[in-house]
This record gives structure tokens, sequence and C-alpha cells, in this order.
């Protein structure tokens, strides 16, 4: 039809690591003719061809493919859809990622939730985060949930957005999905407990638990948060969140809030009630 053909070497899916496919892609006039099928290629061809598109930054080739993905039951590969996500956003379609993932049919996976998230959060769009994520989440089981927010979390945290990280957390935590991490409270002291959070959820949660407990300018305790002393860190008994946390605490909060290790116990630190009450 007059149109350019395009060639290129992508690594097979089906075969080893060293296999590579030679695919001859001839883009037609109309979007609905354009698939691998016409050269006998079936899904993992196609899955190759979105790849290829995304390394060379052709978006408007991949896009006729990926829509005709878009509907059906059968499930795909998680990183098929991630993969078409990043093809679209890398050529600045983020407008278009967020379309074919609001109206993708096929099983979703918390990865591709934290995908397009990210998508969303490299372009600026951090308001367009909370509605997606609630229509992804419906219906969804409390371990997709939990991933899917442990995720968006840790996306918001990476790309320094952290009013986002804050308002997921909170979510999560009404949807019961991560820990509020308030374990005690009483007339002289509260306790966070940071256990089974990682960094991001655990820098959040401080934020969103400072907020929340003196929230009433009564309240006058000391605060001690637990955050472990790394007994299953890769490098055993070396703490990975407690210079985190009180890193932010100096850095990242205003009137920095000082801290020290509990005497006996590297696992947690105190933040006395003259420097919360200055806070």
């Amino acid at each position: 039809r007059g149109c350019p053909r395009r060639v290129f070497e992508v690594r097979g899916l089906n075969g080893g690591e060293s296999k590579c496919r030679r695919i001859a892609v001839e883009k037609l006039e109309f979007p609905g003719n354009f698939s691998s099928s016409l050269l006998g290629g079936g899904f993992h061809a196609d899955w190759c061809i979105v790849k290829g598109f995304g390394q060379k930054d052709d978006w408007v080739a991949a896009l006729p493919l990926i829509s005709s993905y878009v509907s059906g039951s059968r499930p795909l590969p998680t990183a098929f859809l991630k993969d078409a996500l990043n093809t679209l956003s890398r050529g600045g379609q983020w407008e278009w990622a967020h379309l074919i993932f609001t109206q993708w049919s096929r099983p979703l996976s918390p990865g591709n939730v934290v995908s397009i998230s990210d998508i969303l959060l490299s372009h600026g769009r951090s308001s367009d985060v909370l509605p997606t994520l609630s229509v992804a989440l419906r219906d969804k089981t409390k371990a997709f949930r939990r991933a899917a927010y442990f995720g968006v979390v840790t996306a918001a945290h990476n790309r320094n957005v952290p009013k986002l990280a804050d308002e997921c957390y909170e979510c999560a935590v009404k949807a019961r999905a991560m820990p509020w991490i308030v374990s005690s409270y009483n007339s002289t002291t509260v306790t966070f407990d940071l256990h089974s959070l990682n960094v991001a959820g655990a820098c959040a949660a401080v934020r969103v638990g400072l907020r929340e407990v003196f929230r009433d300018p009564d309240v006058d305790v000391d605060v001690v948060i637990v955050t472990g002393r790394g007994k299953n860190s890769k490098v055993p008994y070396e703490p990975i969140l407690r210079p985190q946390i009180q890193d932010l605490l100096i850095d990242a909060i205003y009137p920095p809030l000082p801290s020290y290790t509990l005497r006996g116990n590297l696992g947690a630190i105190m933040l006395e009630r003259e420097g919360v009450r200055e806070w």
C-alpha cells in the first residue's frame, strides 16, 4: 500500500535469552488490519512488536495493536500491559495510556495498577491517581488491594510526592489493606509500630500518625516509634527504617523533630513531648 516497512530485532519470548526473532511489520493504512497474525505470529509476536515499537518510541504504530487486546476475558501476562503502557508513556501519550488502562476488561495484576499510577505521576497527574486506584481496586481481594496500595505509596514516595503517599496510606488503612501504626496510647506515651511497612509506607505512616494524634492541641505525650532492629535486613541487624525515619523527622518535617534511640532498645526511637509540642 505504499507504506514504509519496519524491521526489528527483538528477543523471542518463547525461546532462550539468546534467541532473536526477525519480524517484518507492515504498517497498514487501516489500524484494524494491523496485527502480526497476518504474519502468522500470534500473541507472543504481538508482544515483541509492541516492545519493538516502544524501543523506537513509535507509539502511533503500537496503539492499534495494543487496542486490539483491550477487550477479552482471557488473562494476559502482567508484563504485556506494563510494556504497552510504558510504550505509550515514552511517547508522551499518558492520556492514551490512562484510557487503555481504564478500558482494559481483562484481569489486572497489582503491578498493572502500580504501572499506570507511576505513569500518571511521571506526567504530573497526581490528582488522577486516587480516582484511578479506586476504580481499579473495586471488588478486588484484600491481598490484591494490599499489594497495589503498597506499590502506589512506594511510587509516590520515589517520585517525591509525599502528599499523595499520605492520602494513599490513609485510604489503605480505611480499606484495611495497610496497618494503622498507633499500637498503644496512654496519658504519657503514644507508640507507633512500623513493623510490616517498607520505607515508603513507614514515612507516610509517620507523617499521617503525627498529624492525627496531635490534631487535638491539648494532647501532650512522648512518641515512641518502633522501627525494628533489622533482623530481617539483607545485612542482619543493620536497621533500614530507623535512619530513614530519623532523616524524615529532621529534613522533611518543619520545625524539625529531634529523636534519640531508646536505651537498651536499638529498634525504637523517642520523640520527647517538648519537641513535639513545639512542632
